[in-house]
């Protein structure tokens, strides 16, 4: 069996995680879609499944992470570089560690 190159969660995901890194040219197997890396894409990076229109969202295990900045072509490296502001995974983050806990709750 072959080693995975990526993962893909969800199928309403627009972008997949690169297990290794991808060299531009390789080709990945997306569900049963050939998809051409159209940049080097880092380990543990995003590249997209699918054109994402600027503004749209960007989506990662089935949750929204950001809004393209920019049009995205299927098989281009997914970062901060063409994803605008700040991703809506430290929103995640922080609503979920500061909630308040009631009267215990730090002053």
């Amino acid at each position: 069996m072959a080693t995975p190159k990526y993962i893909h969660i969800n199928d309403k995901d627009n972008a997949v995680i690169a297990l290794a890194g991808l060299k531009k040219g390789e080709v990945l197997e997306v569900d049963g879609e050939a998809i051409t890396a159209r940049d080097d894409i880092p380990q543990s990076h995003k590249m997209a499944i699918a054109d994402i229109p600027e503004g749209a969202p960007v989506i990662k295990y089935g949750e929204e992470i950001g809004k393209a900045g920019t049009d995205i072509k299927k098989g281009d490296w997914v970062h901060a570089h063409n994803i605008a502001g700040s991703t809506n995974l430290q929103k995640v983050v922080d609503d979920r560690f500061a909630q308040n806990t009631g009267k215990g709750a730090a002053k």
